[in-house]
């Protein structure tokens, strides 16, 4: 019975769970736009095609800088949706893992003692036990923010986002558009999002404790005066 629960099946075991669940978490979601325009598939409809469109329509004319904003803008909200729904998938995948390795290790632990096996038999279970346990912490933290829930996390990222987006003035062109979208995907990138979440966390120390100072705000959008002449259109 001892080979039939072998130590190395449960270092296989944390690493399928993790392969499978954890794959989309890894990286961030896809930038829409570099500085050759807009980075998107060629799309007939959905928020995609709309973006492509109204960016082409902006390099054109900037009186449609807005709504290339706008588009963009809302492609960017809902990928970044995208990614922490799938963040919150591999939290789950984590919380089971690891309960998962901790029941195998205490069987795997009580099967090779009963069957009298080598000492060394055992601490390779518990190596490994302590190992894969070690794993989904730092997958937790350098992926997951170190957070218990990622609903909470997902909130205060969409919040800042729109926070910086509802500060952006009517009056664009299509490169004060590309400068600001640019820093609207960045709010969802893996490292903005660690330093959010680090910077929530100290501000509700420095809060707690009744001393520091408020985190500061985020930095204003870029500005670019429209050319004189062109009426940018009223947001839909």
């Amino acid at each position: 019975m001892a080979g039939a629960i072998r130590p190395s099946a449960l270092l296989l075991v944390v690493l399928a769970l993790l392969a499978a669940g954890c794959s989309e978490t890894f990286h961030g979601p896809p930038p829409v736009i570099g500085s050759a325009g807009p980075i998107v598939p060629v799309a007939r409809d959905g928020l995609v095609a709309k973006f492509g469109a109204s960016a082409q329509a902006a390099y054109a004319n900037d009186a449609f800088a807005r709504a290339m904003l706008d588009d963009g803008y809302s492609l960017i909200y809902t990928n970044c949706q995208e990614y922490f729904r799938e963040a919150g998938k591999t939290q789950q995948i984590l919380i089971v893992t690891r309960d998962f390795l901790g029941t195998l290790g205490t069987l795997a632990t009580g099967v090779i003692a009963v069957a009298h096996a080598s000492k060394g038999a055992t601490a390779i279970a518990a190596l490994i036990t302590a190992t894969g346990y070690s794993v989904t912490d730092n997958i937790s933290r350098e992926f997951l923010f170190a957070s218990d829930n990622i609903d909470s996390v997902r909130e205060l990222t969409l919040t800042k986002m729109t926070d910086f987006y509802n500060r952006i003035p009517a009056a664009m062109t299509y490169n004060s558009v590309t400068w600001n979208l640019t820093d609207i995907q960045n709010y969802c990138s893996l490292r903005k999002i660690a330093a959010l979440v680090k910077d929530a966390i100290g501000a509700a120390a420095n809060s707690g404790a009744g001393a520091g100072r408020p985190p500061p705000p985020p930095p204003p959008p870029r500005l670019e005066p429209a050319p004189a002449g062109l009426a940018t259109p009223a947001p839909r």
